[in-house]
């Protein structure tokens, strides 16, 4: 079984961000990019591990 997690990050948060849920066992699952006016300005992110049993 899964346990899920969504966030809304900035561009300028995205990697300190992730590598931090990374260390903590979590992996990225899906991505999809916030664009506004034709500019790139985040992204929500869905992250997944594994639950203990």
């Amino acid at each position: 079984m899964y346990e899920y997690k969504v966030l809304t990050l900035t561009l300028r948060e995205m990697e300190k961000t992730l590598n931090q849920y990374a260390r903590e066992g979590w992996r990225l699952a899906a991505q999809s990019l916030n664009i506004s006016l034709g500019a790139v300005v985040g992204a929500v992110v869905t992250l997944e591990r594994k639950m203990e049993e």
